[in-house]
């Protein structure tokens, strides 16, 4: 669902199945209860992460030169961009969402620079799909085409 968006902005850190988030909480919940994390450090975590994501989305431009600065160790929106490209081994990069290191440990790191070139979305998926075709979506067979 979150990939099928053909124009990226803040709204599109918001667009996820909620199946997926419900799954990914379910997920992280013991994690948390392992490491003693509180309510209010659970809390805390997620609206960073919330922030982060919205920034990585947004449809800001940062020059050049100060985007090369903070993508040693941020996700840009520049950097990010390359994760929404209909090309699938873009697609494969760029996962971060607060940190670049991490893309950088485990090899998934593009340092693509001509994003004005990147189309956004998934192949074979229609642009403006409607809320009840985004939510049967996880269930169907993919369209995708490679």
């Amino acid at each position: 669902v979150h990939h099928t968006d053909t124009v990226l902005d803040f709204t599109s850190g918001t667009r996820f199945h909620f199946g997926e988030m419900i799954g990914l909480m379910l997920f992280h919940l013991p994690f948390y209860f392992i490491m003693g994390v509180g309510l209010d450090g659970l809390l805390a975590n997620q609206l960073l992460m919330i922030f982060f994501t919205q920034l990585a989305h947004a449809n800001y431009r940062i020059p050049k030169p100060i985007d090369n600065v903070f993508r040693a160790v941020f996700i840009t929106s520049n950097l990010h961009q390359v994760h929404h490209s209909n090309v699938s081994p873009e697609t494969n990069s760029n996962f971060g969402t607060i940190f670049s290191f991490w893309d950088r440990l485990f090899r998934t790191y593009n340092r693509r620079r001509d994003i004005e070139n990147i189309t956004p979305g998934i192949k074979g998926y229609p642009k403006g799909m409607q809320l009840v075709d985004l939510l049967k979506l996880p269930f169907e067979p993919s369209k995708q085409k490679q």
